[in-house]
C-alpha cells in the first residue's frame, strides 16, 4: 500500500455484515474497525475469540461510555475480551450523568 492511500476503514453493524472468516481475517482486511456495541459482541462470539485475548487490537475507543453499565454490550466486550494491557479511551459528553458543567466538575474533582 502506498502512503497516499490512507487507512482502510470499515464500519460494521446490522447494515454491513462482516461475512465469514476468523477474527484475524477481519482485522487483516482493515486498519480501523468501527462497530455498534451489540454487533461487536456478537462478532467476537461468532468468531470464537477467547475471553481476555482480543487479538491484534492496539487501541479500543468507546463513545458514550456513560452507557457502559450493567450488561451493556460494550461493558461485556471490555470486561470479557479486552486484555488489561490494551489501551482504551472512553468518551462521553455526560460526565456522571450531570447536565451542567458545574455538576460535572463537582463529580470528577
Amino acid at each position: 500500500r502506498g502512503p497516499r492511500e490512507g487507512p482502510r476503514v470499515m464500519g460494521f453493524g446490522s447494515f454491513n455484515d462482516v461475512g465469514e472468516g476468523s477474527w484475524e481475517d477481519i482485522v487483516d482486511r482493515w486498519d480501523l474497525l468501527i462497530f455498534i456495541p451489540d454487533y461487536l459482541l456478537n462478532v467476537l462470539k461468532k468468531c470464537k475469540v477467547a475471553p481476555g485475548t482480543l487479538p491484534l487490537i492496539d487501541l479500543v475507543i468507546v463513545d458514550e461510555t456513560h452507557h457502559t453499565v450493567k450488561k451493556h454490550p460494550f461493558r461485556q466486550v471490555l470486561n470479557g475480551y479486552v486484555p488489561r494491557t490494551t489501551q482504551c479511551l472512553g468518551l462521553t459528553a455526560s460526565v456522571g450523568g450531570s447536565i451542567t458543567d458545574g455538576k460535572s466538575e463537582e463529580r470528577i474533582s
